[in-house]
Formats: C-alpha cells, sequence, structure tokens
C-alpha cells in the first residue's frame, strides 16, 4: 500500500465523518424544534 492512497483514504473518512456529524446535528436540532413548540 502506496503512502498517496493511504491519504486519500484517510481524506474521505475525514470527509464522511464530517458529513455524517452535519447529517446528525440537522437531525437533532429537527427533534428538539418540535419538542421546544410544546
Amino acid at each position: 500500500m502506496t503512502m498517496s492512497m493511504l491519504l486519500s483514504f484517510v481524506m474521505i473518512g475525514y470527509i464522511l465523518s464530517l458529513a455524517a456529524l452535519s447529517l446528525s446535528r440537522i437531525r437533532a436540532v429537527n427533534i428538539t424544534v418540535p419538542i421546544s413548540k410544546l
């Protein structure tokens, strides 16, 4: 396994984790907003 391949895998994993974090935050906001309205 070459260094460039390893680097690209790390970058893809980092981007995917960032996307998952932002998605979970959006879902958390969508869940908490109706509760606060009640």
